[in-house]
C-alpha cells in the first residue's frame, strides 16, 4: 500500500466496495456517488458490514460544494450510524485493516475526477485512535487490546520501512526559480484568485441557478429504414438497387401518423416541461433551470418517466401493423420489378423470357420471396426498448460568472437584475456588463 498518492472520487468507491468487516468514513459531506457505493457495499454484504460515518451537516458546508441536499434523505439517514461533527476538517477512510487520511477539496475548485497528491496512508495505531475519537468505536477493555494489537503490527511494518523507502516512487519536485516565479505572476494577473466575496457570489449563484440537460432519446421512429443487404438482391439488380436505394422507410409519413400518435403527444409534453421550468442558452448545450423551480420539475419529471411504458404500450401494436403494411409493399414491390424484368430472374436472359407469363410469374414471385426472407426486420417491442428520458444536472462555477457572453444571456433571460450585473462586475476581469 502506497503511502502517499493520488486519491479520487473513484479510488473512493472503488475502496468502499472492497469492505468486508468495517467503514469508518469521515469527511465534510459525502457526494452521490459515494452514497450510492456505500449502499451497493451494505447491499452486497447483506448489511453485515459495520458502517460508521461523519459528516458536517450544515448549510454552509452545502455552499461550499462538499455534498448536494438531496442524496440525504432520512430514509437513508436511519439505515447508518451516521454523525454531524460541527466545523470538522479532518477526513479519512479506514476500510477493514487499510486506512488513509484524505485531503480532498470542494467541487468548486477541484473536479472530481483530478488527480491530485491529496491521500495519506494511516498507521495501525493511528487508525485505533481515529476510531474512537471521532466514532467511540471501542469499549475501554476492547481499546486496550485494539491499541496492543496495533502496536505489534505497526513494529512490522516498521522492520519493514527501508525497504519500503527503497520501493516507494518520490514524489515529483523542483526548485522554484525566477522562470517559475515570472509564468505564476502572469497567470494570475490574467486570472486572479478567488476572493472570499467572489466566493460567497459563486455560492449564492449556484444556490440560485442550476444548469440541466434534458435529453429523450431513442424515440426518432419515423424516419427509421430497414436495410436490404446487398446479398439479398440479385447481383445484375443495378436497377432495384437504384429503385430500392438499398434501403427503406421502416413506416410510411403518410399513413403513420394516427399510430405515433401517443408518442408525438409524450414528446409534446416534455416540450411543455422544458419551455415551463428551463432557459435555454445559446453557447451552452445545457438550459438553466431557477432552484426554487427545481422541487417541482423535478416532480413533473419524474412523472413523465413513469409514463414511458403506457406510451410503448399505445403505439407497439401499431407499429406492428405498419411494419406488416412495410413488408407487404416491399414483397409487391419486388414481385413487379421481377416479373417486369424477367432477365433479372436467370442468366439465360432472353431465353428465358420466352417461357410462359404465368411461369415467369411464379419464379418472381420465389425470387422475391427468397430475397425479402434475408432482410432482419426488427420486432416493434427492440425499437421501443430505447426510449429514455433523462436529466443531466450540474451547478454554476465561478468560471461561469466570469463569462461575460453568458452573463449577458441570463440577463436576456430575465434570469439576472441589473441588481445582479452590478454584483457580477468584478468577474472576467472587471468587465461591467451593459
Amino acid at each position: 500500500m502506497e503511502y502517499i498518492k493520488s486519491f479520487n472520487e473513484e479510488d473512493l468507491c472503488k475502496l468502499i466496495l472492497e469492505t468486508k468487516e468495517s467503514l469508518f468514513i469521515c469527511l465534510p459531506l459525502l457526494h452521490p456517488k459515494v452514497i450510492d457505493a456505500i449502499d451497493e457495499m451494505h447491499y452486497n454484504m447483506d448489511g453485515k458490514v459495520s458502517i460508521h460515518i461523519g459528516i458536517d451537516f450544515s448549510p454552509e458546508t452545502f455552499r461550499q460544494g462538499y455534498g448536494e441536499i438531496n442524496s440525504y434523505q432520512e430514509i437513508w439517514m436511519s439505515e447508518y450510524k451516521i454523525l454531524n461533527l460541527k466545523d470538522n476538517r479532518i477526513s479519512f477512510v479506514i476500510s477493514d485493516e487499510t486506512g488513509y487520511y484524505l485531503f480532498f477539496e470542494s467541487r468548486y475548485f477541484i473536479p472530481a475526477e483530478k488527480a491530485t497528491l491529496n491521500a495519506m496512508k494511516i498507521d495501525p495505531v493511528s487508525m485505533v485512535r481515529l476510531k474512537q475519537q471521532f466514532f467511540n468505536a471501542y469499549k475501554k477493555d476492547a481499546l486496550l487490546d485494539h491499541l496492543a494489537n496495533a502496536v505489534i503490527e505497526e513494529s512490522i511494518q516498521l522492520e519493514n520501512i527501508e525497504s519500503d523507502f527503497q520501493n516507494s516512487t518520490p514524489i515529483i519536485s523542483e526548485e522554484i526559480g525566477s522562470k517559475m516565479i515570472e509564468k505564476v505572476e502572469k497567470d494570475l494577473s490574467n486570472n486572479p484568485p478567488l476572493k472570499p466575496d467572489y466566493k460567497r457570489i459563486v455560492d449564492y449563484y449556484s444556490n440560485k441557478f442550476q444548469y440541466i440537460k434534458l435529453e429523450f432519446s431513442g424515440a426518432n421512429l419515423r424516419t427509421k429504414k430497414v436495410e436490404l443487404p446487398q446479398k439479398a438482391l440479385p447481383l445484375r439488380s443495378a436497377e432495384l438497387k437504384k429503385r430500392l436505394e438499398t434501403k427503406l422507410e421502416l413506416f410510411d409519413k403518410e399513413n403513420s401518423e394516427e399510430s405515433f400518435k401517443p408518442l408525438e403527444d409524450f414528446k409534446q409534453k416534455i416540450l411543455e416541461l422544458r419551455e415551463k421550468y428551463l432557459s435555454p442558452l445559446t453557447i451552452r448545450s445545457e438550459n438553466v433551470i431557477r432552484r426554487s423551480d427545481k422541487t417541482q420539475f423535478d416532480y413533473e419529471f419524474d412523472l413523465l418517466t413513469k409514463e414511458i411504458q403506457s406510451v410503448k404500450n399505445k403505439i407497439i401494436e401499431k407499429m406492428s401493423e405498419q411494419i406488416e403494411l412495410t413488408k407487404n409493399r416491399l414483397l409487391n414491390e419486388l414481385t413487379d420489378f421481377f416479373i417486369e424484368n424477367p432477365q433479372e430472374i436467370s442468366s439465360i436472359g432472353d431465353l428465358f423470357q420466352s417461357y410462359s407469363d404465368e411461369y415467369v410469374m411464379s419464379e418472381a414471385r420465389n425470387l422475391a420471396n427468397k430475397t425479402f426472407w434475408k432482410i432482419n426486420w426488427p420486432s416493434p417491442h427492440e425499437l421501443v426498448a430505447d426510449f429514455k428520458l433523462v436529466r443531466h444536472c450540474s451547478d454554476i462555477t465561478f468560471e461561469d460568472l466570469s463569462n461575460k457572453d453568458l452573463i449577458e444571456e441570463f440577463k436576456k433571460r430575465e434570469l439576472i437584475t441589473d441588481a445582479d450585473i452590478n454584483n457580477l462586475a468584478e468577474f472576467g476581469k472587471g468587465i461591467k456588463i451593459d
